[in-house]
């Protein structure tokens, strides 16, 4: 409960303008796709029959590359202050709670009914996560992957 009501302060703080949860557009999807891709990554590399040892660690490796263009963009977004720690505490609970919701509508279920209907709900989560987080963008365009990598956002 305590976690939800951090990243309340975390939404209101933003709101205010006082710190920044996603630059833009580009950065909530980068920040979204991160752990996506990781897993993408492993299964691609395990798809060349790799090894799971040499496919953990290229898993491993993407998540830290692309999670370090996440703290820098945080970073450039808030300064060094505790509102970078604050929108980097809301950008990890928002999609940890989201995957947690998806996990739970899409494992359960006993009949073909019962599971049709989780994933409606599954859908319309996401649909909701993707307003929400458009939502909390600072700037509501996408910026272009250059000038996002290069911090010229």
């Amino acid at each position: 409960m305590a976690m939800i009501l951090v990243l309340l302060i975390c939404i209101w703080l933003h709101s205010r303008g006082s710190m920044t949860i996603y630059q833009d557009y580009t950065d909530a999807l980068w920040t979204t796709v991160t752990p996506i891709l990781s897993v993408g990554a492993f299964f691609l590399v395990k798809w060349l029959e790799f090894s799971d040892e040499i496919a953990a660690w290229i898993a491993l490796a993407v998540l830290v590359l692309m999670g370090l263009q996440i703290l820098v963009q945080t970073y450039r977004s808030n300064g060094p202050s505790l509102y970078f720690l604050l929108s980097l505490y809301a950008k990890v609970v928002l999609f940890t709670l989201y995957l947690f919701l998806m996990i739970l509508l899409l494992l359960g279920g006993t009949t073909k009914t019962e599971r049709r209907r989780r994933r409606g709900w599954a859908i319309a989560a996401s649909v909701m996560f993707a307003f929400f987080t458009a939502w909390i963008c600072r700037n509501r365009q996408f910026s272009h992957i250059d000038d996002y990598l290069a911090g010229r956002t």
